[in-house]
């Protein structure tokens, strides 16, 4: 989820993607964004003005909110629970089409299969 015009100070424990990496965001001092690595080591700083080009990493809540009929629909149509397709969305959002969180997504050959067969069986509900 892109994040546009928003302080930095309102993620302050959030993780964010920035060039394809994930990183928390641990405080902010005038226009320095101090960063870790989740489970590592690592220690990184943000300028404030590369704050737009980052991605909110999104929890399983957000995912919902944002895209219910989605997930309603990858219930529906591919058989999967509302877990199941909120990890499918949420994979599709932060890692990429392949994604394979669970069996059942990987049965369908990954999250961006999974949403096409949904998208492509969501006008044969009442036949």
């Amino acid at each position: 989820m892109k994040l546009k015009n928003r302080s930095p100070a309102n993620f302050v424990g959030r993780t964010i993607i920035y060039r394809h990496q994930a990183w928390k965001i641990e405080s902010v001092l005038g226009d320095t964004i101090h960063l870790s690595k989740p489970g590592l080591d690592h220690k990184g700083r943000l300028q404030l003005h590369q704050f737009a080009d980052c991605r909110l990493f999104p929890t399983c809540g957000e995912v919902f909110i944002q895209y219910r009929r989605l997930v309603r629909a990858l219930g529906r149509v591919c058989k999967l629970s509302e877990s199941e397709a909120v990890g499918a969305v949420r994979g599709m959002i932060t890692t990429g089409s392949y994604y394979m969180d669970s069996e059942a997504i990987a049965l369908l050959g990954g999250s961006a299969n999974a949403m096409s067969l949904a998208w492509r069986g969501r006008h044969k509900r009442g036949r």
